[in-house]
This record gives structure tokens, C-alpha cells and sequence, in this order.
């Protein structure tokens, strides 16, 4: 696991994910789906994103099957089915019943880590998805609402507010959701962001878009 840790370290996320992957275990697979999602939302070229979100939804399906009650295991897969269904037109991820499943994932998650920060973030994440994607329909369907989201979000910073990748996420995510509503908050978040230590080539890819937003919003960082 060393070799793979110092690669997902230095930023080679596909040197990572395909070593941790040949070693079979569960912290392997997680590593390896971990590394290859961040190369997906970050670095891969979009044609090339939709399998590479299913190859993380497999990897993070055998972390379970090891491990089928772990959150950390939970989260991923959630975040994989998650990106994987952005990709697609919103009628058909409705229509194939991934709001449903997720849901249903989320709920399990929470159960078994009512504190789990990544549950929460998922969770408005759901809720945002639906509202922006879904309209009337998928909101009276799933009885998604933004203010349930701002909830999820808001209990994500209570949760672990100073780590960077939370800010950073829930800016995101508050940006897609409502930019004209959220946007003093956003700001916030991403000013609050600059000021917490990146530690890995990770959070240097997400510290640089975070400087990118904030000048977008605010004209400086």
C-alpha cells in the first residue's frame, strides 16, 4: 500500500487506483476507488468520465462485499452512483430509479453514522441534484427541497468545519444549488477555504478551483 499511498500523494491518482487495486483487500479497493474518482471529477477528459465513474461504482461494490456495513465504503459508492448519474440526461437517471437507489444508500449511511459528514453532504447533494435537475416532478416524487439541502449542508460544516474539502464541497455545491441565494455564503466558505492547509495534490486541485471561483464571485481571493 505504500507505493499507492506516495502515488495518490504526488497526485498520480491512475498509478494509485491500479496499484491498490491488484491488492485485493478492502482498504485497496477503497484507496483505489478514492484515487480514481478524484481523476475522474478532476482530471479526465469528459468523454472519458462516464466509464470511469462506473469503473469506480465497481470498485467501491467490491469494497462492500468485504466490508458491507462500512460508512467510509457507503460513502464512496454513494459519491461514485452520484457522479456517474450527473452524466446522464435527467429523465433517464429518474427513469432508472438512481434517485431512489441513492436515497435509499443515504438512508442506510446515516443509520449506521448519524455524524457521518460524508452522509450529509451526500444527502444535500441529493436533494440539490433533484431540485436543479429533476423539477416539479422529481421534487414531488422524492420530496427533495432546497431547504432540506442548505440543512444537510449546514449540519456537513457542523460537522467537520474546518477541513478544507468540506468548505470547498459545500461552496460547490451551494454555488449549483442557488448562486443568487447562497452567494455571501459561498464566498465565506471559499475565503474560510484559503485560509486551511492543503496537504495533499488533492486538496491543491481543489484549493486552485477554489481561488478560481472566488475570483469569479468576488473579483479577488
Amino acid at each position: 500500500m505504500e507505493s499507492a499511498q506516495k502515488a495518490y500523494i504526488d497526485g498520480d491518482f491512475l498509478k494509485a487506483s491500479e496499484i491498490s487495486k491488484n491488492i485485493g483487500t478492502f482498504d485497496g479497493f477503497i484507496l483505489a476507488a478514492e484515487a480514481l474518482i478524484i481523476h475522474g471529477e478532476h482530471i479526465a477528459l469528459r468523454a472519458q468520465k462516464q466509464q470511469i465513474f462506473l469503473n469506480v461504482i465497481d470498485l467501491s461494490e467490491k469494497s462492500l462485499k468485504l466490508q458491507p456495513n462500512n460508512p467510509d465504503a457507503l460513502a464512496l459508492h454513494i459519491r461514485a452512483l452520484g457522479r456517474y448519474t450527473q452524466l446522464l440526461p435527467p429523465g433517464r437517471a429518474l427513469h432508472e430509479g438512481y434517485g431512489d437507489r441513492i436515497k435509499k444508500l443515504l438512508d442506510t449511511l446515516l443509520r449506521l453514522a448519524p455524524n457521518s459528514w460524508k452522509g450529509h453532504l451526500g444527502y444535500g447533494a441529493w436533494h440539490a441534484e433533484i431540485v436543479v435537475k429533476g423539477g416539479l416532478p422529481g421534487k414531488l416524487l422524492f420530496g427533495a427541497s432546497e431547504r432540506k439541502a442548505a440543512y444537510h449542508f449546514n449540519k456537513t460544516l457542523e460537522l467537520n468545519r474546518n477541513s478544507f474539502i468540506v468548505n470547498y464541497e459545500v461552496a460547490q455545491e451551494l454555488y449549483t444549488l442557488n448562486l443568487n441565494k447562497f452567494k455571501s455564503q459561498i464566498i465565506k466558505l471559499l475565503r474560510n477555504s484559503d485560509t486551511l492547509l492543503a496537504t495533499d495534490s488533492y486538496e491543491r486541485i481543489l484549493l486552485k478551483k477554489s481561488r478560481e471561483l472566488l475570483v469569479k464571485l468576488s473579483g479577488s481571493w
